[in-house]
């Protein structure tokens, strides 16, 4: 192995070039690199990075490269000082966040990262690293560069379902409460109007879709908080570039729930080796008091079960109370 440099990649076009080289650093093993791979990273920075540049550093052995860095820069100002801030491209609609590293070479890759990152410290004030989990080669990174001003946020504690199973053996896991919840909850829906589970996975119909799934997000308890799926232009974009990038590969999927044939519910999700995702999902709450959100997670679960493509279900996100219903691992 020769000298290792560190490129910095600071032109749109530059971050576009790298896509082959940056991918062939991902885990093929690890359904969670999806959430590394560029064209998550394009999705993300199409969509919010308005005030920011790329600043992605870009391990090198020669014409090698070794391992890759996704972060921005942006320049704010705290007071009277003006701060140069470097962040990841990531934010919290990012389950995960790490540097990519070619098999073998995690440690020399972090350590090349550091000390780049300690030389070039005068060029920046705040190292931001979120969404960054206790195993990630990342989580390494700020003892290595030795400084306050470099700090991760650990990555949420997502729960998950196993689907080796069958629906009804898994449901027989449950509690008696819960299974009680979701016998009547089915009959409660079901009584007094037609429903009907909504699967898209076509391209084109998901994106002629995206607007009744931005309008239910609205009028759901997201679109109260303004932190729904489509609340704004940048989040609004960032799914629909998602779509765009990951559809045509057969890893995208959009659920409705239609009830007297409005869609009235919906979750969007992604899928990867073997691994269904829970990005984003949402209801009318119009119909909350029958509960159709819990209608249409038992629905699709039910459908998750009998796909014998998919070992695992990951609804993503902190380990909230209702996830707990479903499952105790994490």
């Amino acid at each position: 192995m020769s000298l290792l440099t560190v490129q910095c990649v600071e032109s749109t076009a530059g971050f576009a070039a790298l896509r082959e080289s940056w991918n062939s650093l991902l885990d093929r093993d690890d359904p969670y690199t999806i959430f590394l791979s560029h064209e998550w990273a394009t999705a993300w920075f199409e969509a919010f990075g308005a005030g920011r540049t790329p600043h992605i550093l870009v391990v090198q052995d020669g014409a090698e490269t070794l391992g890759v860095l996704p972060l921005h820069a942006s320049d704010s100002k705290r007071s009277l000082l003006a701060r140069r801030d470097l962040q990841m491209m990531t934010n919290g609609h990012s389950p995960c966040s790490d540097l990519l590293a070619k098999r073998g070479h995690d440690r020399v890759v972090r350590e090349t990262l550091a000390s780049h990152l300690r030389q070039d410290a005068l060029s920046w004030d705040v190292a931001v690293l979120p969404e960054v989990s206790s195993e990630a080669l990342l989580a390494q990174l700020p003892r290595c560069v030795t400084d306050s001003s470099c700090g991760i946020q650990h990555q949420r504690n997502a729960p998950f379902i196993p689907l080796q199973d069958t629906w009804e053996a898994y449901r027989n896991r449950l509690s008696k409460r819960f299974v009680k919840v979701l016998r009547n909850n089915r009959n409660r829906v079901t009584r007094d109007a037609s429903t009907e589970i909504e699967l898209l996975e076509d391209t084109d119909e998901i994106l002629a879709a995206l607007e009744d799934m931005f309008a239910i997000g609205e009028k759901s308890w997201q679109g109260e908080s303004g932190s729904a799926v489509g609340s704004n232009e940048q989040n609004q974009r960032f799914y629909t570039e998602l779509v765009r990038l990951f559809a045509p590969r057969q890893q995208m999927r959009l659920w409705f729930l239609k009830r007297n044939g409005e869609r009235v519910a919906f979750e969007y999700h992604l899928k990867y080796r073997g691994v269904e995702f829970g990005l984003k999902t949402g209801y009318d709450r119009e119909f909350e008091k029958i509960g159709i959100g819990t209608f249409l997670d038992q629905s699709i679960l039910e459908q998750l079960f009998a796909d014998n493509s998919l070992h695992e279900y990951d609804l993503l996100g902190d380990f909230d109370f209702y996830k707990q219903r479903w499952t105790s691992q994490s």
